[in-house]
């Protein structure tokens, strides 16, 4: 039987393609579309997640960088001496500045502003690799040749093919000079160099902000050639075992350093992780699109299959009465549903390989590895099983379902009972429009006249979750953004010395502050590395009990000088609680100190080093942070290395500043800059101008993806019952009171799915923030946008009832004649 059952389904296909082919086309484009726009955004979102550690990779990336201070040969000869490392590369400052047309310095544009780097044996061209975003690579070979960071090029103007005459100074004599005059120290040479490229460094595509120094890098030529006035170096080490090794160098380094040294470190695994955690947001609202998309396509695309077999009933209820067989009815429709689901899935994939160019979105877009079209097999081979299993069980549960021998079998199965709805709008005395209305979106009817009401109202309360779970989202992000503390930035401004590395002169300081009646508090703090039971880290020294200071989690702040607080991914780390002990490797040996609380801890401390984050790192006594930088009283240039400052409520934050900035320049001196710094968003957030706008974008195209499904909707609720609409006018209807009973279906269906959707959506969107917050370590703080969630749910309400319109028109030019004539 099932053979020649399939037989005469395929003839009847082939024989009734051309009457077809229209609806079939509007299928397979709609498929297609939505579908490869799903593909896309789920494709771009692995593409997106995966660039940032694509292009770590493809730069031939160093383990471990280390400040070992002022060059030293001998110091890099050591590190290539451990048994772990495979390669050393080091870059060398220099105290450069450009001249101007009489040969003066122009320190606006020098290393005050940004920092003049040399490579000296490969390191940032065949290590750690500079990617260039506009012009070309410098030759290595060639002294006169450099390129440029893309943020000092906004800096300083600079762009390729751009001549610079600049100065080498020598740093001794930089220290040693004046600052009481205007004299400048004399450049030891002079040269015309020029700018051949514009790019970023591998810790700049997604950095902290106060890494954000603005960079020239010149050639190993340069470097040797100018070696005598070399400044500090940084030395990029790469290990037999990658990020295994990092902490067995590290100890072989502390173990040939003087007691006491200060020691600053950077780790590739760090860099990767922070710019994974800033570019995540960005992947997973690509995903959550991509996500929402394919269930838009399922969704549509089902009901469009559905209408279009749906279509097909006079022709079965005719086959039926020439004793067609229930294989024979069934099968009547699988062969052209079956050929739309193919074809709109390949030309699925299709689209989005061609849209493919498009990603990945965000800071990593400019350094994609492997940029055009990309084949995520993955994603295209899933999508497209998950696109044809799904629909092609849709097509075949309704065309099993409305074969008239099932039809026969459950006469009566879906009359229902009278909606108490409809019993209350009666009750109240709603218009007889309005009643009529509600019962068509509530009850779904039976036989030729029933319609999908219950999956419309359903389908549009899971477009409202998703809107106020999406708006409350993005109404959580804005708050983090907009208030730093939430991030760790509990004051207004930090004066901060030599990018972390200089010292305050603390006295003035001190000095000028006390004298602002508009500050209302400050705590210097000093920035260094230390361990912990054995874990190396970053750490800020703060004075116990200090006026200013980061915002506490859990426990309380520093209180004594044995105590310390953490970050909560460090206290992780530590496999500790609050209350418990741990060793600090002290100058003088072990100290205990009490873990006493932990903190959103602020990205602050010493530029591309080691600093602390959100989650990791310490906070404890200045007399405990390593080096000889700390603040001893009475010590000749000691003073912390920065200086937070929180103002008085209610006063003119834009003057202070001003008026504190002002100071921080007469405080200034070419080799110990001052200077007074906003807040600095942590990597995590930084690129939140990117992502910002997501949320709401997705909210926009689920209301959007909604609207469109309830249009389709009700266009075939008119279509289907078509015969009861004609029964209305007979009966007296005036065709406003028809395109009524349209806008009352489609409100009541919008208000229905606003009831359920909602707050199911706030509560959603909520544990999704806190959920989200928690791993970026911030302090919690989700935010519910009341007023624009009933803003977006009315609009939808009035769009979807001035939509509503086009099919009420539809009914109220209903043949009414005709139809009856016809029953």
């Amino acid at each position: 039987m099932v053979v020649p059952a399939v037989k005469v389904a395929w003839y009847r296909f082939r024989h009734t393609l051309r009457r077809r082919s229209a609806g079939y086309l509007g299928v397979v484009v709609l498929i297609a579309l939505l579908g490869g726009v799903s593909l896309a955004s789920l494709a771009g979102a692995r593409r997106t997640s995966s660039a940032f550690h694509r292009f770590i990779a493809a730069s031939n990336p160093s383990d471990l960088a280390i400040d070992a201070g002022p060059y030293d040969q001998e110091m890099v000869d050591k590190f290539r001496a451990f048994p772990q490392v495979l390669a050393a590369q080091s870059y060398i400052a220099f105290d450069v500045a450009p001249l101007d047309g009489d040969g003066a310095p122009i320190l606006d544009q020098s290393v005050v502003q940004g920092e003049w780097v040399g490579s000296r044996d490969g390191l940032y061209f065949d290590q750690d690799r500079f990617a260039v975003t506009s012009g070309r690579m410098a030759d290595p070979d060639q002294v006169d040749e450099v390129v440029v960071s893309e943020s000092m090029a906004a800096l300083a103007g600079y762009h390729v093919g751009q001549r610079i005459d600049i100065g080498i100074f020598d740093d001794a004599e930089v220290n040693q000079q004046d600052t009481s005059t205007d004299a400048v120290p004399t450049p030891k040479d002079r040269l015309t160099v020029e700018v051949v490229g514009i790019g970023v460094f591998t810790d700049e595509v997604v950095q902290d902000e106060i890494d954000r120094v603005p960079r020239v890098l010149s050639t190993p030529a340069f470097t040797n050639q100018h070696l005598q006035w070399a400044t500090y170096a940084w030395t990029g080490l790469r290990l037999k075992g990658g990020a295994a090794d990092v902490d067995a160098v590290k100890q072989q380094y502390l173990g040939v350093l003087p007691p006491g040294y200060p020691h600053f470190f950077r780790t590739t695994s760090t860099t990767e992780t922070q710019g994974q955690r800033a570019i995540r947001p960005q992947a997973v609202a690509l995903g959550i699109f991509g996500g929402i998309a394919l269930l838009a396509t399922l969704l549509l695309a089902g009901q469009a299959l559905a209408r279009q077999l749906r279509a097909e009933r006079d022709d079965l209820d005719q086959l039926r009465a020439m004793g067609a067989g229930p294989a024979t009815t069934s099968a009547q429709g699988m062969f052209g549903a079956g050929l739309v689901i193919l074809a709109g899935t390949a030309l699925a994939a299709v689209v989005a390989v061609a849209i493919s160019p498009l990603t990945p979105i965000g800071p990593v877009r400019r350094v994609e590895v492997t940029p055009g079209l990309s084949f995520d097999w993955a994603v295209l081979s899933a999508g497209a099983v998950i696109m044809v299993l799904v629909l092609a069980t849709v097509a075949g549960s309704v065309a099993w379902r409305q074969a008239p021998h099932h039809v026969v079998s459950r006469p009566g199965r879906r009359a229902g009972r009278p909606s108490w709805i409809v019993h209350a709008g009666r009750a109240v005395g709603l218009p007889v429009a309005a009643v009529a209305g509600i019962r068509q979106a509530m009850l779904p009817g039976r036989g030729r006249t029933s319609v999908p009401s219950r999956s419309v109202i359903a389908g549009a309360a899971v477009a409202m979750v998703a809107m106020a779970a999406s708006l409350t989202f993005a109404s959580s992000l804005h708050t983090l953004i907009v208030h730093p503390r939430l991030f760790g930035w509990d004051w207004d401004e930090m004066l901060l010395a030599s990018s972390g590395y200089g010292n305050l002169p603390r006295g003035p300081t001190d000095e000028v502050l006390g004298a602002d009646p508009d500050i209302a508090g400050w705590s210097g703090v000093t920035f260094g590395s230390l361990e912990l039971d054995g874990l190396n880290m970053a750490a800020i020294g703060a004075e116990t009990n200090g006026a200013v200071g980061p915002p506490i989690l859990s426990g309380r702040t520093l209180g004594a000088v044995d105590e310390v607080v953490v970050g909560e991914a460090t206290l992780s780390q530590l496999h500790k609680q609050v209350g418990d002990t741990v060793t600090l490797a002290g100058d003088q040996g072990p100290v205990t100190l009490r873990i006493v609380g932990t903190a959103t801890l602020p990205t602050i401390g010493v530029s591309h080093g080691s600093h602390t984050s959100m989650g990791t790192g310490a906070l404890l006594d200045f007399s405990l942070i390593p080096g000889y930088d700390r603040n001893v009283a009475g010590q000749a240039g000691s003073g912390p290395n920065a200086v937070l400052v929180r103002f008085r409520p209610g006063t003119d934050v834009a003057a202070d500043r001003s008026r504190l900035a002002d100071h921080a320049a007469e405080l200034s001196t070419l080799s110990n800059s001052l200077e007074a710094t906003d807040v600095q968003h942590p990597a995590e957030i930084v690129n939140y101008d990117d992502m910002g706008s997501a949320p709401a974008v997705l909210a926009a195209t689920l209301l959007g993806a909604m609207l469109l499904s309830l249009t389709l909707a009700l266009l075939a609720a008119v279509r289907g019952r078509r015969r009861e609409l004609a029964v209305f006018k007979a009966l007296g209807f005036t065709r406003r009171q028809l395109v009524a009973t349209v806008m009352w279906q489609a409100a009541v269906i919008v208000a229905f799915g606003s009831l359920i959707g909602v707050p199911l959506g706030i509560v959603f969107g909520r544990a999704l923030w806190t959920l989200f917050a928690e791993q970026l370590y911030a302090v919690v703080q989700p935010s519910v946008p009341l007023v624009a969630i009933a803003a977006v749910t009315l609009g939808a309400m009035i769009v979807s009832i001035l939509i509503a319109a086009i099919p009420g028109r539809a009914a109220a030019r209903t043949p009414t004649s005709v139809l009856l004539r016809s029953e």
